[in-house]
């Protein structure tokens, strides 16, 4: 289904963070994996797009005393352009 993700995103509590670059970058979004671990991560693939060349970017997270702590984002390799 075109664009599912980004329909289930914008419908959610998600979609008052959301602007208009991070729509345009949405309609790319093919998959959205959670692991529920002691440090849980979120995996967004992603099809080939114009705007970055990685197939996969993740999100970690950590719990600490008052609830969850972002982390940086972790990128798959670049896929190759040409």
């Amino acid at each position: 289904v075109p664009r599912f993700w980004l329909d289930v995103l914008l419908e959610s509590p998600v979609a008052e963070f959301l602007n208009e670059d991070d729509v345009r970058v949405m309609e790319y979004l093919t998959d959205m994996v959670f692991v529920e671990a002691e440090n849980p991560t979120i995996s967004f693939h992603f099809a080939p797009n114009p705007y970055f060349s990685n197939a996969v970017i993740t999100k970690s997270f950590r719990f600490v005393e008052d609830g969850l702590e972002s982390q940086e984002f972790h990128r798959s390799e670049e896929r190759r352009v040409g």
